[in-house]
């Protein structure tokens, strides 16, 4: 099954899961189980992760300007040599030599950063899982851990701190999609 097949069936159930359980079409069970049927297609292949790092030129450019700047800022306000400005140029370096392919996977791995930090920051931690899980899908080949059991359990972990955290039919809507991971 491809992405588009994954998301049209993932709001098909959430619209039939929002009828069962609040008798009107709920947008939120309809998003929870859109989201949660795309999750199997997250890894290296999928064309969801490729639309997110269309442009890894972009990644590239961001790597070696960040560096730049910051070994500009480190000369003109503080010691040269120090652990800051060997990360500066770390940075430049990666910039530098990273394949498209890594650019991409860099890309998905600044937005898990991201995502993980605002989990811990708010002591929302099942979106530090969902963090994890996006961080680590796209070092993995298409159709072997995102497609596992193992995804399957993580998932449920994560869509129960969010139903704990108030996000109502996280459940309902989520773990009917995971048999999507088996095709």
């Amino acid at each position: 099954m491809n992405g588009p097949g994954h998301a049209v069936m993932g709001a098909s159930f959430g619209a039939f899961a929002g009828v069962l359980t609040t008798v009107a079409i709920d947008l939120q069970m309809i998003a929870i189980s859109t989201i949660a049927a795309s999750f199997a297609d997250f890894d290296t292949g999928s064309k969801v992760r490729n639309k997110l790092s269309e442009n890894p030129i972009r990644t590239k450019l961001a790597l070696i300007t960040i560096g730049l700047a910051s070994l500009v800022y480190h000369f003109m306000h503080s010691s040269f040599f120090s652990l800051s400005t060997l990360a500066s140029i770390a940075n430049m370096i990666i910039g530098i030599c990273m394949s498209n392919t890594q650019a991409k996977k860099a890309f998905i791995n600044v937005i898990a950063v991201v995502i993980g930090f605002t989990g811990i920051y708010y002591h929302q931690y099942w979106v530090t899982g969902l963090a994890v899980f996006i961080a680590i899908a796209p070092h993995t080949a298409h159709r072997t851990w995102t497609h596992s059991i193992w995804a399957l359990m993580a998932l449920y972990f994560i869509f129960q701190g969010a139903e704990q955290a108030g996000v109502k039919g996280a459940l309902i809507a989520c773990i009917p999609q995971q048999r999507t991971f088996f095709f």
